[in-house]
């Protein structure tokens, strides 16, 4: 179940979003932070640079608070849980 999104900027695009899950008894928290910027020139003769930022993480419910796990394979969670969420934003 989704439990937070966001998307929002101002000299850049940040796209977040957080998943809720119970695999196996246990409660999981997966969350994806998406973020566009653009890296202004230092000096007259450079160009602006775009910067795309991708991070996933995985938190685990245990004693009464979320602990950070591993991924146990990050590409192909941030996968799965990206197909749910376009599948959510269409519906």
């Amino acid at each position: 179940m989704p439990v937070a999104q966001l998307y929002g900027g101002e000299s850049g695009q940040i796209y977040t979003y957080s998943w809720l899950y119970n695999q196996d008894g246990a409660i999981y928290l997966f969350s994806k932070d998406i973020a566009h910027s653009i890296i202004m020139p230092t000096a007259e003769n450079e160009e602006p640079v775009e910067k795309d930022d991708e991070n996933n993480w995985l938190k685990r419910w245990r004693n009464d608070n979320f602990e950070s796990i591993a991924l146990p394979d990050s590409a192909r969670t941030a996968q799965l849980f990206s197909e749910k969420l376009s599948n959510m934003i269409e519906d």
